[in-house]
């Protein structure tokens, strides 16, 4: 099984709301109130209660930039020593994919006050492949002269559109070359941190085993 972009969100207070919010590269945003997108995001059930999770399953993720969100909705039994819930949230990108997967864990902390906090965003870059075995790199997408080599999990960047030459999917690549398509794979993701209270795996390994 292949997933494009799985998000998940739980936090450590009891009887206490968080919503997931994903923002897609067309604009739309998926959370509890907008639960599927034209794109195949969906949302799981809204937790009111208890400590999630929510989760945001996208099947193929397309380029461009994801946003992440956490929104601290109500909470009926605040925290008695800091007054704040403590949010983690794993993501994974191209998940089943060979050389492509990815994944990012953080951490970020959300009071009452709290409005929606922006916590990462996920970038899948455009027009860039990842080698899912060791392959040939031609001089042209018409040529049968090798000039080079690519090996498996390295990043390539198109240098134009794929074009069929005798029955073989042939891309151009950057600085110059062409590969066949049929080795290349989604590029893996980027994780850029967003304007928040982040946490660090150390402060995983607290709220799993205090």
């Amino acid at each position: 099984m292949k997933i494009g972009l799985l998000v998940w969100l739980a936090w450590d207070t009891d009887q206490t709301d968080v919503d997931l919010h994903v923002k897609e590269p067309c604009g739309n945003e998926v959370y509890y109130g907008n639960r599927y997108s034209s794109i195949g995001g969906l949302i799981s059930k809204d937790f009111t209660q208890g400590y999630g999770p929510e989760i945001y399953l996208l099947p193929h993720a397309p380029s461009g930039n994801y946003h992440v969100r956490a929104k601290f909705y109500a909470s009926h039994q605040a925290s008695l020593a800091t007054g704040t819930t403590s949010v983690v949230i794993w993501t994974f990108a191209n998940l089943g994919t060979s050389h492509s997967s990815a994944m990012d864990f953080r951490t970020v902390r959300l009071s009452s006050k709290s409005e929606k906090m922006e916590v990462l965003h996920v970038e899948i870059p455009e027009g860039v492949f990842t080698a899912t075995a060791d392959g040939v790199i031609f001089e042209s997408p018409t040529s049968s002269k090798s000039i080079g080599k690519f090996l498996a999990g390295e990043q390539l960047e198109a240098r134009g559109d794929a074009v069929n030459v005798d029955g073989f999917t042939m891309l151009p690549i950057k600085p110059q070359g062409a590969v066949q398509m049929k080795y290349m794979g989604p590029p893996r993701a980027l994780f850029h941190a967003a304007e928040a209270d982040c946490g660090s795996e150390e402060e995983l390994e607290e709220l799993l085993f205090d």
